[in-house]
């Protein structure tokens, strides 16, 4: 795969499925960023249930999710308002990449190649024509060809851990 950034893979995804992609700095709406918050919280559901193992752990990891969350809530309604609402959203925005950046160091897990590797199942699920196909709810549909990551992402996984020994 060329030598593109994060950004750049991002951002030809949004082009080919018709996502927004302006070329200037544009605010996101009330809509968007319920929507993109709602599939942030989906993906840290993902991490905590591939953590917990068991359903108890797993309900247990969640109420204290769903509590830490009350508590920011309720720090947050103590705030004024941020008057530069660009600004504001893309500081909030990098944090949330510096988080989860910050995950990958704790793990001692480079993303670059496992960035890539999701990029490319991403755009995977592009058909033969170069269009996306979606189903009566908007959901994108895979063609037949398309491969899920896992697979890679392991053999990246374990190739960093072989080179780092």
């Amino acid at each position: 795969m060329q030598n593109i950034t994060h950004y750049e893979m991002t951002t030809e995804f949004h082009k080919a499925f018709n996502l927004a992609a302006p070329n200037k700095p544009t605010i996101l709406s009330k809509d968007q960023v319920i929507n993109r918050s709602t599939w942030v919280c989906e993906e840290v559901i993902e991490l905590i249930h591939a953590t917990a193992q068991s359903d108890e752990a797993f309900k247990e990891m969640y109420a204290q999710l769903l509590a830490n969350m009350k508590n920011t809530y309720e720090r947050q309604l103590e705030k004024k308002y941020p008057e530069d609402v660009m600004t504001a959203q893309v500081d909030a925005n990098l944090d949330i990449i510096y988080f989860g950046n910050g995950n990958f160091t704790e793990m001692g897990v480079d993303p670059e190649e496992p960035y890539k590797i999701v990029h490319g199942a991403n755009m995977g699920k592009l058909w033969e024509d170069g269009k996306p196909r979606y189903n009566e709810f908007g959901k994108v549909m895979k063609p037949p060809t398309w491969q899920p990551p896992e697979p890679f992402l392991e053999a990246e996984i374990q190739r960093q851990i072989e080179s780092a020994q």
